[in-house]
């Protein structure tokens, strides 16, 4: 799922930024900041990380400084990207104003294109639970990008939720949107689906992203409120939506989510994640292996499955099946984490069907807790790779696998010499816990000699370390 902590931009003045000692990001240095703004008269890209004092992430900065500096913004005069990360620390009292100068700032800056808040804790809302950003958002009628992300407000529920609805609905130049919800106790059904029925208004939404992360009836409610307005969003080309933490939810739930998906034509990028989700099986998997057949022009797939049991090798060869049949498909990502129900015949069915997708430029395969891998099932897959001449980048984390042995690690060195395409390669073994560090060396040693890669790596930490 998505990364909250602050993430390097560009900026006009190299002098701003310095090394993190302690997490080796990019961070603000925040005595400079002030002075450095005030001297400036425009500036198109900003990135303002109001951290607290005591926090672990690069950039800290005191409550006083974040305020200087959201009031420093008012000596810039044409403002098209704002970044903004409210992190909340548990050792400060909740309510703080950093939010409250942050939003009076951001109203005054009408050509706004790309917006970026991330809050923690309370920081989006007032002690009366009223919605800090929904009077700034509503004035950036010109916002083309929103990043919405918040985590972790307890007292927040359905009726903060549809203020951010409102708040969203005169936004009718979106283009990009992604909305992050995590750590919600009490989000219900009407929040939900009015949040989600707000995306109707966005006539112009082509790129949409939706997380909701370990939160109380997150599948049960989301599901069905995001797949009921899939259907009328036919201009999507890009849809990612990640949902966790909520083994509660019924087939029926998912399926409302999963079949629609096949309404969007025009889709070219589609991710779908569904975690800690206990009630997947095959039955879900042929809904999803029939959604996606339907999806022609798609070029760009990520499919997300983790810890279910029910799930077997039946489900799995659904979902092969509809791959060799995507024939537009240049990058795959197939992750499946702690599904004990495929075995070895499933995993070489699946490297069957990758032989056939031809046009596959990028693969990135991620295979966790899964005790049905086997060394014949690493094999199958290898073999499988070798037919992919166009493939120039593979990521393969076999994490956790402890079906796997030496024999498979060799295996893997003399197949992957053969792709003499392949420019970027990244290998993981941590956790197999029967293989031996030298035979991962080996590998290494032997790839580094044999292949001409761009960028290697081959990973596999030490068990006595």
């Amino acid at each position: 799922m998505n990364n909250l902590s602050p993430q390097p931009t560009e900026l006009t003045d190299n002098k701003l930024f310095q090394g993190s000692v302690r997490t080796s990001r990019t961070c603000l240095v925040p005595d400079l900041v002030p002075q450095y703004l005030k001297r400036q008269n425009k500036t198109s890209n900003l990135q303002i990380q109001t951290i607290k004092k005591g926090l672990t992430y690069g950039g800290r900065f005191t409550r006083a400084q974040a305020i200087q500096i959201a009031q420093r913004l008012t000596y810039l005069k044409t403002l098209k990207t704002f970044f903004a990360y409210l992190y909340y620390n548990m050792q400060i009292k909740p309510m703080d104003r950093t939010v409250v100068y942050v939003c009076q700032a951001l109203k005054r800056y009408k050509a706004l294109k790309e917006l970026d808040i991330e809050c923690m804790g309370h920081h989006c809302f007032t002690p009366e639970g009223k919605f800090y950003l929904a009077t700034a958002l509503a004035r950036l009628k010109d916002l083309e990008s929103l990043k919405l992300i918040i985590s972790n407000p307890v007292s927040v529920g359905d009726r903060q939720i549809r203020e951010i609805s409102q708040a969203l609905k005169k936004l009718r130049n979106i283009k990009k949107l992604y909305i992050g919800f995590s750590y919600f106790q009490r989000v219900h059904k009407a929040g939900l689906d009015k949040i989600c029925k707000t995306l109707l208004s966005l006539r112009k939404l082509e790129d949409l992203e939706f997380t909701i992360a370990w939160s109380q009836n997150s599948l049960k409610f989301g599901a069905p409120a995001l797949g009921k307005s899939l259907p009328n969003l036919t201009q999507l080309k890009r849809l990612r939506f990640r949902f966790s933490g909520d083994a509660s939810v019924s087939i029926k739930e998912l399926s409302k989510l999963i079949e629609p998906i096949s309404k969007l034509k025009n889709l070219e990028e589609l991710s779908v994640g569904l975690a800690t989700c206990l009630r997947i099986g095959d039955a879900l998997l042929f809904r999803l292996s029939e959604s996606l057949l339907q999806l022609v022009n798609l070029k760009v797939l990520s499919l997300y499955v983790g810890r279910s049991n029910l799930a077997t090798d039946k489900g799995l060869s659904y979902i092969c099946n509809s791959l060799d049949k995507l024939l537009k498909i240049t990058e795959l990502t197939i992750s499946i984490e702690y599904i004990t129900g495929f075995t070895e015949k499933g995993y070489c069915g699946f490297g069957e069907e990758l032989r056939k997708m031809k046009l596959l430029r990028a693969l990135n395969l991620n295979i966790v807790g899964c005790f049905g891998l086997s060394n014949g099932s690493v094999a199958g897959i290898a073999n499988a790779l070798v037919g992919l001449e166009d493939l120039k980048t593979l990521k393969l984390n076999i994490l956790d696998c402890i079906g796997i042995t030496n024999d498979a690690v060799k295996k893997l060195g003399m197949t992957f010499p053969n792709m003499k395409g392949l420019e970027q390669l990244e290998i993981n073994f941590e956790g197999c816990t029967a293989l031996t560090k030298q035979t991962v060396e080996a590998l290494h040693e032997k790839l580094v000699k044999e292949g001409n890669y761009k960028k290697l790596s081959v990973f596999f930490p030490d068990p006595e370390e």
